[in-house]
């Protein structure tokens, strides 16, 4: 009797462990929460090292009946750094916060909304962002690698790679991604790998760090980029 309960209670708790195993990144929002991030960009060039700082925060202004928001963000604290000696930056600390409607996975609900990569120190992250998103959108399970073969609705945008939920620990997921996402206007696709780490209970990302090549550029050549978001209030 108690092999057959022994056996009975670990069967128990393996079909438990299996249900809590697959999870979606959901967001839930809620009027008036705000969040901080700072932010970094490093770019390795021809010239130098730059590096790009940031603090950006995003505040929940409306939360609709199908889970959408209206996110205002705001950016704050801009630097811009070149072999480790600040450069003016035209415009910092300028910008007037933008209010746009969001999805439960934190992207644009209006695709017409949604950021427009551009050529330059950015490389095409602000694409990378949008891009998260579409590819939270699915359910995860742990250890398990899922393949990534998805296009734009434009079709201006192709993505492939992979993205594995590698762990939850104490409530926290950990992902990582290894991406090509080929765009009309660069002649390679931007090569990103990158891991992300989630509270899984409210589907916020609370850090990001990664790497990126292929990068487009202006006029100089930008040999890799790195990059980090990590929240922070």
């Amino acid at each position: 009797m108690k092999a057959k309960a022994l056996f009975l209670l670990t069967a128990v708790a393996a079909m438990a462990f299996a249900s809590q195993d697959a999870v979606r990144f959901v967001r839930t929002y809620q009027v008036g929460e705000k969040d901080t991030y700072n932010m970094s960009i490093s770019a390795n060039t021809q010239m130098g090292q730059f590096d790009i700082k940031m603090q950006v925060t995003n505040t929940i202004k409306k939360v609709y009946e199908n889970g959408d928001a209206d996110q205002e963000t705001a950016v704050g604290e801009m630097k811009l750094l070149m072999n480790g000696n600040e450069m003016p930056m035209p415009g910092a600390g300028q910008q007037k916060p933008t209010i746009v409607r969001v999805n439960k996975f934190g992207q644009p609900a209006d695709p017409k909304q949604a950021p427009r990569g551009q050529a330059g120190m950015m490389g095409g992250l602000d694409q990378l962002i949008n891009i998260g998103g579409r590819l939270m959108d699915r359910e995860f399970k742990v250890g398990e690698r899922q393949t990534i073969d998805q296009k734009s609705d434009d079709g201006k945008s192709h993505v492939t790679g992979t993205v594995l939920l590698e762990s939850i620990t104490d409530g926290m997921a950990k992902v990582v991604s290894d991406l090509n996402i080929k765009t009309a206007d660069a002649p390679q696709p931007l090569k990103v790998q990158s891991t992300i780490w989630v509270h899984v209970a409210s589907g916020k990302a609370t850090k990001v760090e990664g790497t990126a090549k292929n990068i487009p550029s202006q006029g100089f050549q930008i040999d890799d980029l790195k990059f980090t978001m990590q929240l922070v209030k």
